[in-house]
């Protein structure tokens, strides 16, 4: 751990250099967005190669996301906003932490799965993979109903009445009510 650093080239650039002598992985959250004061990719960039090898993802949320590489360690830089990163973090990171540790088979992604049937459509883009918030419902008889939450992705809030994760894949327009559906949930 290597602590917060502001939004400063200079800083930031000695911060990564610190970190990473000796490091199997660097991970860097927040400043992989686009504006001026972003500098993470910039840097990553600067490392040597491969060097950056994608500043943007067809993930939502986090599309900000930066994936590179020095060598043979990878360099990921996640967005910072909380839904983002945790998203991220989950899909991307973690499988990655266990494939370095000699885990062939990571598991999925939140770790748990429960099916439920959806209670409001969920709208989406087609060419992107959409992670949806949601609570789950126990009804009557005994079935899961799943409730997209509202909110954007730096609102903390919206993960904390959240029970799971609805994955919209790529090439979906959407999920219609009624459709039944894996929620991916932590333990």
């Amino acid at each position: 751990l290597h602590g917060i650093v502001r939004d400063d080239v200079a800083a930031l650039r000695a911060a990564v250099a610190a970190a990473l002598p000796g490091a199997d992985l660097l991970l860097l959250s927040g400043g992989s967005s686009a504006g001026v004061r972003d500098h993470t990719a910039e840097i990553l960039a600067e490392l040597g190669p491969p060097g950056v090898l994608a500043h943007g993802i067809a993930v939502a949320p986090g599309k900000p996301t930066i994936l590179a590489a020095r060598g043979n360690v990878p360099l990921l830089g996640m967005p910072g906003y909380p839904v983002s990163s945790l998203v991220i973090f989950e899909v991307f990171v973690a499988p990655l932490i266990h494939r370095l540790g000699g885990v062939a088979t990571p598991p999925a992604p939140f770790g748990s799965a429960r099916r439920a049937t959806l209670a409001k459509q969920i709208a989406s883009k087609p060419g992107r993979e959409d992670w949806v918030r949601v609570t789950l419902e126990k009804r009557a008889d005994g079935t899961l109903a799943a409730h997209p939450v509202k909110g954007g992705t730096g609102a903390l809030s919206s993960l904390a009445l959240a029970d799971g994760f609805v994955r919209v894949a790529m090439n979906e327009e959407g999920l219609p009510a009624g459709r039944e559906v894996e929620v991916l949930t932590w333990p």
